[in-house]
């Protein structure tokens, strides 16, 4: 395996954990508008 290839595995894995945090992070904001809510 060559190491460019790698880099290359690295760099996709580094964007998918960007864009799963974003999406965690939107998800848990969405979940704390709902308990607010909930509340009132």
């Amino acid at each position: 395996m060559s190491t460019p290839k790698i880099a290359r595995i690295i760099q996709v894995q580094k964007l998918l954990n960007e864009r799963q945090n974003i999406i965690i992070l939107r998800n848990m904001k969405q979940n704390k508008g709902f308990e607010e809510e909930s509340i009132l």
